[in-house]
């Protein structure tokens, strides 16, 4: 099966809008540490790892439903094949909020005001869509391009969305480039756990 125009503008929304979702997280933690919230917490016992992995719970979750709600738009309003293998849905899906949420943590963990966070969140929700072909297929790119495509984790979830919907990937099919996502989430998190400040 070719990729279609809804095929593509279907998934793209849903990798753009789940990075637009960072701002949630990344101007929520801003606010708390202008609030003094976070000190209190520290002050109270939690540990940065804690606090850090409770947002991000919060934050999943939120995206999550976020993503569900544009498959099943995407299902049924414009014929995408989403649920072709619903477990390797999931966990494209569970992977896409755990990535987003650990890159959202660590932009609010490097950036001190609510508005270097938009700015910083804006721009760099940008780049991940964009470079890793939610906004146009990576096929019309040059060889270069695609190979510099995929160092970002959302080229591959990008990859994984259109195989499940193009040619029947299962879950065994998604567990590769899954992997180098969950990579980047590692990377992430643990830049967000050490870079972390209450105020």
């Amino acid at each position: 099966k070719e990729l279609g125009g809804f095929d593509q503008a279907s998934t793209g929304s849903l990798v753009n809008w789940t990075l637009f979702g960072l701002l949630t997280v990344a101007t929520g933690l801003a606010w708390e540490r202008r609030q003094g919230l976070l000190r209190r917490m520290t002050a109270a016992g939690a540990g940065a790892a804690q606090i850090i992995g409770g947002k991000m719970l919060g934050m999943v979750i939120l995206t999550f439903l976020q993503q569900l709600l544009l498959v099943l738009l995407g299902q049924f309003a414009f014929g995408v094949d989403y649920f072709a293998s619903p477990a390797a849905l999931f966990l494209v899906m569970l992977s896409m909020s755990v990535l987003a949420s650990s890159l959202g943590l660590l932009i609010s963990s490097v950036f001190r005001s609510e508005q270097a966070v938009i700015g910083a969140t804006v721009i760099i929700a940008q780049l991940l869509a964009a470079l890793a072909g939610a906004w146009f297929p990576l096929e019309i790119t040059g060889a270069g391009f695609q190979r510099v495509a995929h160092i970002l984790p959302t080229a591959w979830v990008v990859d994984s969305l259109h195989g499940i919907i193009l040619k029947g990937w299962g879950v065994l099919d998604v567990l590769g480039p899954l992997g180098f996502v969950w990579l980047w989430v590692i990377v992430f998190f643990g830049l967000a756990v050490w870079r972390f400040r209450p105020a």
